[in-house]
């Protein structure tokens, strides 16, 4: 699967009318071409389209995580620093 598709901040889509409240992507999302599905021998699930979502959500003027020199990355948790 391509590299432009990730998990999007969940309140942030839902106050947008991408995602229901349940955190299923809206019919909005799926006709916009926001997300698609993705079906395994496993079941399904979602695929956001990185470039899709952050293009809106940086016209939102949301904050993203990881993409500023003062955030460092860890495995268990994220610090932020500034801002």
């Amino acid at each position: 699967m391509s590299e432009n598709y990730q998990q999007p901040h969940d309140s942030w889509l839902k106050s947008l009318g991408l995602r229901q409240l349940d955190g299923r992507p809206s019919e909005q999302a799926i006709c916009e071409g926001y997300c698609k599905e993705k079906m395994s021998e496993f079941g399904s699930s979602w695929l956001w389209n990185k470039e899709k979502v952050c293009e809106l959500l940086d016209g939102m003027q949301y904050r993203r995580g990881g993409s500023r020199a003062d955030i460092e990355q860890h495995e268990d948790f994220v610090i932020i620093r500034g801002g």
